[in-house]
């Protein structure tokens, strides 16, 4: 193997500023007229990022997101985070609450709090993190520590690698007494993957990548000597799990790369997953032929992969083979048009948008849980917009947003196949524009349908934001209004519901680097008696914001 030696420029240190700063730190105060107790109603946001340049040679920036506010997610995560990830040359290291991605099928952007490294050097790639995975929250839960690695060598025509990860529940994070009768075991996860390329001169290009994943507690007793190839780093009794996920693809470039054509294969065991991701697609074998095509110097892209699909559980009763088709096409003809249109049969997971929790959210500060996913069968979506006018003096244009989705009603393990969940999405603007005055206004109508079985909920309405910049663009105002209509058309239990929310923000430069804003915020609910409607929020409530924001 061959080293080289990194070469480093020192000619310029003598002249370089031995430190630079830059970054931003925004500063905010929310005041909210709901919270029941006063100590609740007022909570703070700081949320930054800083760059300290050393020499000119070295990056270390820092970012920061903190509030005094709770909140809860479907998922393990954490809204105030710190952390560094400063940069050299090839080494970037990541410190604090972060994220790295080894594998879709190992560790796959899973948050952790503590220290990972990517070491890039040449034709070498290595990746390493160790760190809290889960914070203990109840006594019935635990901290879950781990680490991992990958190491990947890439000739460019040949490419290899390998990648691991050990998580593990840490029993001494609660109580011996509340451990002995915890009905929640301490599990653990073992995760050993590989992957290569392989470039067939004339011929095709071959990927792979194959995982196996151990998952194990103390319920029971079992061998783990014929589990995979992941054993060989696992240690203990338990009941053991071992699920594995492969997937294999030829390609072929044509014509100047303007078409591509392939194979494809993918496997993934029942119940897969590892400690490292927050959703795994699984139970499901695959074979597909894929196809991407460019047309009209490149103003019409089109993919498709077509193939049959089953699932490995035989006692599904859709078990059998199906058809699966995933298309999308892109088409720019010129400057004026663009649309984006994708239909697709394979199963997978996705934020699906709740029109009524966005319309009622306190305030913008406040974040979306889109870890929320659900699984997805069928998604047909498409965006198309248009500008009319598009001039110095004014800009005229529409918009169109839709999406249809068949979502599973997946209890526990449990897909339910007779209840069909059908979620129906648009939105349509039209947006108007006068340059030379610095106004904007967006006029919109959205309209969502979420059908499961005989429940069927129609949430639709219009919106209306206006942005308008005064003083020489010191003096930023906007304002927002939405108004929706809500009707659960249940044959139990029907009810309609109104929401009206409307927002009025404003910001003014205090100077080139820094500027003050304010927010104002007011949401109404209520039934089709004019009462309160069936929320969790009285009737009426107002916010108050006000920030500061500091750029350096």
């Amino acid at each position: 193997m061959e080293l080289k030696a990194q070469v480093m420029d020192f000619s310029n240190i003598k002249n370089a500023k031995k430190l630079t700063v830059t970054g931003g730190l925004n500063l905010n105060n929310l005041y909210n007229s709901y919270l029941p107790a006063n100590a609740q109603q007022y909570s703070y946001f700081i949320n930054g990022s800083v760059n300290f340049n050393i020499l000119g040679l070295i990056d270390v920036p820092l970012n920061i997101n903190f509030s005094n506010r709770q909140f809860s997610y479907s998922q393990a995560y954490s809204f105030n985070q710190f952390s560094i990830t400063p940069k050299y040359k090839w080494i970037t290291g990541y410190f604090g609450t972060t994220a790295m991605t080894f594998s879709p099928y190992t560790l796959n952007g899973h948050q952790f709090s503590g220290v990972g490294f990517e070491l890039v050097p040449g034709k070498w790639q290595v990746s390493t993190m160790v760190g809290r995975l889960l914070k203990k929250t109840t006594d019935t839960t635990y901290n879950r520590m781990g680490y991992g690695l990958k190491v990947q060598y890439n000739q460019g025509k040949f490419r290899a690698g390998i990648n691991f990860l050990h998580a593990a529940d840490n029993p001494a994070s609660i109580t011996a007494n509340q451990l002995q009768i915890n009905s929640l075991r301490p599990q653990k996860n073992v995760v050993l993957g590989f992957e290569g390329g392989l470039m067939l001169p004339k011929i095709a290009q071959l990927d792979l990548e194959y995982s196996n994943s151990l998952i194990a507690d103390n319920s029971g007793l079992a061998s783990v000597s014929q589990l995979g190839v992941a054993s060989l780093f696992f240690e203990g009794n338990g009941y053991v799990k071992s699920v594995s996920a492969i997937k294999a693809k030829l390609s072929k470039a044509l014509f100047n790369a303007q078409t591509i054509v392939g194979l494809g294969y993918e496997r993934v065991d029942p119940g897969y997953t590892t400690f490292g991701g927050y959703f795994f697609t699984d139970d499901f074998e695959s074979y597909t032929v894929n196809l991407a095509q460019r047309l009209w110097s490149n103003k019409i892209s089109f993919s498709a992969n077509v193939g049959t699909q089953h699932d490995l559980l035989d006692t599904k009763a859709n078990g059998q083979d199906r058809l699966v088709v995933a298309t999308n096409l892109v088409l720019t003809p010129n400057e004026k048009f663009n649309a984006n249109v994708s239909f697709s049969t394979f199963k997978g997971y996705t934020y699906i948008r709740n029109l009524v929790k966005e319309a009622q959210r306190a305030s913008s500060l406040i974040p979306i849980d889109t870890l929320n996913y659900t699984q997805i069968n069928r998604n047909f979506s498409t965006n198309v917009s248009y500008n009319f006018i598009q001039t110095e003096t004014k800009v005229q244009g529409i918009s169109l947003n839709a999406s249809v989705m068949n979502a599973a009603n997946k209890q526990g393990e449990i897909i339910r196949q007779g209840q069909a969940n059908l979620v129906y999405n648009a939105q349509v603007t039209y947006n108007m524009g006068w340059p030379a005055k610095k106004l904007n206004i967006n006029v919109g109508y959205n309209y969502n349908l979420n059908a499961i079985g005989k429940n069927d909920v129609l949430v639709q309405g219009p919106t209306l934001i206006v942005q308008q910049s005064l003083l020489k663009d010191k003096l930023q105002i906007g304002l927002s209004v939405n108004a929706l209509r809500s009707k659960n058309r249940s044959t139990q239990s029907p009810s309609i519901s109104s929401i009206l929310n409307a927002n009025l923000n404003a910001s003014y430069g205090i100077s080139k680097k820094s500027k003050i804003a304010t927010n104002v915020l007011f949401l109404n609910n209520s039934d089709d008696n004019s009462q309160v409607a069936t929320t969790v929020l009285p009737a009426t409530i107002y916010t108050v914001n006000l920030g500061y924001n500091y750029q350096f």
